[in-house]
């Protein structure tokens, strides 16, 4: 499948003078305590950013180099989950380990539901392994994550991933369309950590074929941090009954 690039806007956009207001006031508040929010609300919330930013330190820029190994089914960056980088790898174009640089995600869209609310779903067929999207956020040290939940305390929705023992990656504020994959049981996607570039990208990557209007879910406990346990609405026949810790 060829790489396409997810467009992505803010609802701020589209909605002007006292909505405008009122959807940037209740982006921390109302908005992240409530099940029954629109798409249009959902948009509202955050803000899409197809790369990470970093709150703490600067990000990373590997240098590119003169290495000759090429990239093929058995590269071995691959394997360990780097990414092969710009100007380090002989194939050039064609080297089919840059999904994250070249944002080679699939096509999504929000809908809402009755029974689980705000629902992602994918717009296209999605082939097993490939990268459904980037998970984009804020990256910060854990002492600014934690002083972050804090002032989120008593709000329903977290959307903090582990990078290492030293990082979170916060898509509360900023991120990406991946923010709003629910938990199931029996999930079709997962979340995997690859070096790009001397950082750590956070992606979604199917488990199995997706077809069109399918739910892409994640297993949560196994990726987002800060969980309440609450019932689970995935509705497999494996369900437990409750999203686990």
């Amino acid at each position: 499948m060829a790489p396409k690039r997810m467009v992505q806007l803010s609802m701020d956009d589209f909605v002007e003078d006292d909505d405008a207001s009122r959807f940037k006031r209740s982006r921390f508040s109302d908005i992240l305590v409530s099940d029954t929010r629109t798409v249009v609300q959902a948009y509202g919330e955050y803000c899409p950013i197809s790369r990470n930013e970093y709150i703490c330190r600067m990000e990373k820029h590997m240098e590119k180099t003169d290495d000759n190994e090429i990239c093929g089914g058995d590269c071995e960056n691959r394997a360990m989950q780097i990414e092969c980088v710009t100007g380090n790898c002989t194939t050039g174009r064609n080297c089919s380990n840059q999904r994250f640089q070249r944002s080679a995600c699939a096509s999504l869209f929000l809908a809402q539901t009755a029974e689980k609310g705000i629902v992602l779903f994918a717009n296209e067929f999605i082939e097993r392994e490939e990268l459904v999207i980037e998970y984009t956020g804020e990256v910060m040290d854990n002492n600014e994550y934690k002083r972050r939940q804090q002032l989120l305390r008593g709000t329903r929705h977290f959307y903090g991933v582990q990078l290492n023992a030293r990082e979170e990656l916060d898509a509360t504020r900023k991120g990406s369309l991946a923010r709003f994959a629910n938990h199931s049981c029996a999930p079709n996607c997962k979340l995997e950590l690859w070096e790009v570039g001397g950082e750590t990208c956070c992606g979604l990557f199917a488990l199995e074929t997706i077809a069109p209007h399918e739910e892409i879910t994640l297993f949560y406990s196994a990726s987002l941090t800060k969980l309440e346990a609450r019932r689970c609405m995935c509705g497999s026949t494996t369900c437990k009954g409750y999203i686990p810790m």
